[in-house]
């Protein structure tokens, strides 16, 4: 019987190559589901990974299901999918996210990627934990670092993310905080006077890594760990601290 494997945000970057990753590694049948928004760019991707012919070697499968983890709706249509197919997988890799959107104002640039990194996550994790298999079920967060937990002064915040005793309902309660505050007029200003960081996507990354906290900390049956495969060159982060310490997204497929 093969495992079911559901990784997000898969058509490029990180996501695409570690579905490549684990049809090279896998020593048994292996039935993975590549997910993206955009249907035209999740076939185009199966269609560039079932040409490598990885998956014969153990009689895996690589199909595509459109999913949008900030749209309710194709979360709850990827989840009422797997159940109604397989009934419990094994595997959910959280890659999909995006970055900060350089052109936005700073509102929209907190806004977006709390959207999309941590609630659009919290709410595909939500949908598919009652389908994770209870003996063999792992939750995977493709997180980042690029907010080290040195940077972050303010004493609230710190102990949200931090905390080993906070509660889903405090930590949603806190990153919908935050983002209010930053639609508010001067809000970078008074970030900065605060203690708040600046940097909505290193921000909304260190909220996903605490959620990990969480996760694993309310299901002990469940394998659940984040990681941070370093800064990687990709349509997500072209630019970085400099081109001496980019990883390829081939190589950063190894952290999850």
């Amino acid at each position: 019987m093969s495992k079911v494997i559901i990784v997000t945000g898969a058509n490029k970057g990180i996501g695409y190559n570690i579905v490549i990753e684990l049809l090279r590694t896998t020593t048994i049948p292996l039935t993975i589901y590549l997910t993206a928004r955009q249907p035209a760019l999740g076939e185009k991707a199966l269609e560039s990974i079932s040409a490598l012919g990885l998956a014969e070697r153990t009689g895996s499968v690589v199909k595509f299901h459109q999913l949008d983890i900030a749209a309710t709706q194709s979360v709850l249509d990827l989840a009422t999918f797997i159940r109604d197919t397989h009934g419990l997988f094994h595997i959910l890799i959280n890659n999909a996210g995006i970055g900060t959107p350089r052109d936005d104002t700073f509102p929209d640039q907190f806004r977006k990627c709390f959207e999309c990194n941590y609630f659009g996550t919290s709410q595909v994790t939500d949908a598919l934990l009652p389908l994770l298999d209870p003996h063999e079920g792992r939750i995977v967060m493709v997180s980042s670092q690029a907010l080290p937990s040195t940077k972050i002064t303010n004493e609230k915040l710190k102990w949200g993310l931090k905390s080993p005793t906070v509660s889903r309902d405090e930590l949603d309660l806190l990153a919908d905080r935050i983002v209010v505050h930053a639609q508010k007029p001067g809000s970078k200003e008074e970030f900065e006077k605060t203690g708040l960081p600046v940097h909505a996507y290193g921000l909304s990354k260190a909220f996903m890594s605490a959620l990990t906290m969480v996760y694993a900390s309310e299901h002990k049956n469940l394998l659940v760990n984040a990681c941070s495969p370093g800064w990687v060159k990709t349509d997500l982060a072209p630019d970085g601290p400099g081109t001496a310490g980019a990883c390829t997204s081939s190589s950063s497929r190894d952290s999850p």
